[in-house]
């Protein structure tokens, strides 16, 4: 009679195991669903955060961009407006038939030749330009006047009308 109880016991302790172990896959299959959605939703929001992050540093970017290309769109119509009346004042005054060279004073050899010749164009007529815009030359002749110079700075002088001459040559 032993070996019925047996086989029962031991079928009941077969179920017992069996069942013991379809409720512990089932906890880890629970667990590891739990953990995958888990993982789910962190990488969402990871992904929604960095997309967000992305964003508004594109606008940030799209926004200073736009205020870079206007200043620059800005200063280069200032400049080319700037360039546009000059030019148009430069031609004007090379077509004037009214408009005098400021200096007609040919190139100069010597120091002392060319502070003579910058005393001599200080004493010319100023140009149409310099007289339409109430302008006045800051003329060498003015500068003797205003402080005699040392004897020492005389190679400077002439260094100075020598530079001041060769570019009204140049602008001429």
């Amino acid at each position: 009679m032993e070996e019925p109880e047996a086989d029962e016991r031991v079928l009941h302790v077969q179920h017992v195991l069996a069942t013991k172990k379809a409720h512990e896959l089932g906890q880890i299959e629970a667990r590891a669903a739990l953990r995958m959605r888990g993982a789910a939703i962190v990488y969402q929001h990871t992904v929604d955060a960095a997309t967000a992050h992305c964003d508004s540093q594109v606008h940030t970017l799209r926004a200073q961009m736009l205020e870079d290309l206007t200043a620059e769109l800005k200063m280069l119509k200032e400049n080319r407006d700037g360039v546009s009346l000059q030019r148009k004042g430069l031609s004007r005054a090379a077509r004037g038939s009214r408009h005098a060279a400021d200096d007609t004073i040919e190139p100069l050899k010597t120091p002392s030749t060319e502070l003579q010749a910058m005393l001599t164009a200080s004493r010319l007529a100023p140009s149409s330009r310099h007289k339409a815009q109430g302008l006045q030359r800051y003329t060498s002749a003015q500068a003797f006047k205003t402080a005699p110079a040392p004897a020492f700075l005389n190679d400077d002088l002439a260094e100075i009308a020598i530079a001041v001459v060769s570019k009204r040559q140049r602008l001429a």
